[in-house]
């Protein structure tokens, strides 16, 4: 974690901790513990530095200790010659270009997670609380493709994720999945029926007819829509 280069982006762009915290509806105390290696740095989280910050997710990832250089990483390994530097592999980590997959895969996603002014957030935040009990692994997502119009999900509704959910979801639920794009790297955050053990969008738009096999690789559900209003 290079606490000093987020610090120097902080002030770059005039913001505090308590506002990169708002974007999450948090407390400025879990950025402190991201700043301290005491909690790992989600994607969500990344999502909201580089939106606060105004600077690509991937490098934020970097700077987070979550990408690396597997030409330039390396551990120091006692041997009969000395001390010597050892190139490692820690897959912890991801590769940069499986950074830059998740800064491109953003562009055409049916869901992003929740962003906006500090206003924005503590109120969809206080909505989400009425409507679910909010605790680790539920997250506040904002549609934004008609990938699901026809069950009732228009661009710019709130929906509440239960990642803990991705597991046991049965045929009927409304899922957020990742899928892999066929004719390019990287992967679509979808929002999908499951329809075991197929997703299916519900739209009349032929860009979403596809349908695609939960195979935990290609295609991956990342949790359950448990609950959605709109403004």
């Amino acid at each position: 974690m290079d606490d000093k280069w987020f610090k120097t982006q902080q002030k770059k762009a005039g913001v505090t901790a308590e506002e990169i915290a708002a974007k999450m509806g948090r407390d400025r105390s879990v950025v402190s513990r991201i700043y301290t290696g005491r909690q790992k740095m989600s994607l969500e989280w990344a999502q909201a530095f580089a939106e606060v910050l105004n600077v690509p997710i991937d490098e934020v990832l970097r700077h987070a200790g979550i990408v690396y250089d597997p030409l330039t990483r390396s551990d120091l390994v006692a041997s009969e010659d000395g001390i010597q530097q050892v190139p490692v592999r820690k897959e912890a980590f991801l590769a940069p270009q499986h950074a830059r997959r998740i800064r491109d895969s953003q562009a055409d996603a049916d869901a992003l997670p929740l962003s906006g002014s500090n206003h924005h957030i503590l109120q969809a935040k206080a909505t989400a609380q009425t409507l679910a009990r909010m605790g680790e692994g539920m997250e506040i997502w904002t549609v934004t493709t008609g990938a699901m119009l026809l069950s009732g999900y228009i661009p710019g509704d709130f929906i509440i994720v239960d990642r803990d959910s991705s597991e046991t979801c049965k045929s009927g639920d409304t899922v957020l999945a990742e899928i892999r794009h066929r004719n390019s790297s990287g992967f679509k955050t979808a929002l999908r029926r499951y329809q075991a053990p197929v997703l299916v969008a519900d739209s009349t738009d032929p860009e979403h007819r596809e349908i695609n096999v939960v195979d935990t690789v290609n295609t991956v559900i990342r949790g359950k829509v448990i609950a959605s209003w709109r403004r």
